[in-house]
């Protein structure tokens, strides 16, 4: 996890806690430098603190008080033994345990790739990538994906992250080349589902 300045430094940006954003490496190099996405990193910025303000609540043992004593007091050691001690009673408190889905949390502007801020009461499914491969499209995990009810119910019902969605692949079922999320779909896939509505060939 790299630490990204939202605002660059090189044009006046603070090096205040406001003005800092939680990056991987990859997304700091692909989206780090693109001023059309400040405003974004800031909002996606900012959900993701409303989630895990809800789902990981301050423990009693460790504070950001506590670490910003430390940093204060410039014990890099210090600093590490209560990040590790805190990263460790997250695991220990969630071992064995499912978190709770995002539409379980009362958290308002949810952040979609390719629509921008919505509400979750706009949610008509959520969960992991359905697609057959280990990863998904450029990305080194599977993707939790949310969709949205002003989405086609195939398109909901498909549960594939958009980017594996519109992978052209050879259709396992008619053998040609087109999209994987219209495997099966009339009109596009020349051996359709019999029915459409389940996406199935048995009701």
């Amino acid at each position: 996890m790299e630490i990204h300045h939202i605002h660059p430094q090189a044009e006046g940006g603070s090096d205040d806690e406001d003005n800092g954003a939680p990056l991987c490496p990859t997304c700091h190099e692909r989206y780090g430098g693109n001023p059309d996405w400040r405003k974004k990193l800031r909002e996606m910025r900012d959900h993701w603190y409303s989630v895990v303000a809800v789902k990981f609540p301050t423990r009693d043992d460790i504070t950001l008080e506590l670490l910003n004593d430390a940093a204060i007091s410039g014990s890099t050691a210090r600093i590490k033994e209560e990040l590790m001690r805190y990263v460790y009673s997250l695991i220990e408190s969630t071992h064995g345990q499912s978190l709770p889905r995002l539409t379980d949390i009362l958290v308002q502007g949810l952040y979609l790739e390719r629509k921008g801020p919505i509400s979750v009461e706009d949610l008509a499914d959520e969960g992991p990538c359905a697609c057959e491969r280990q990863t998904c499209v450029e990305s080194d995990h599977r993707v939790y994906c949310y969709f949205t009810k002003d989405q086609h119910p195939w398109v909901v019902r498909k549960r594939l992250y958009w980017k594996c969605y519109d992978e052209i692949i050879t259709c396992p079922r008619c053998a040609l080349r087109h999209a994987r999320g219209h495997v099966g779909r009339e009109d596009v896939c020349a051996r359709p589902y019999l029915f459409q509505e389940t996406q199935s060939d048995t009701q």
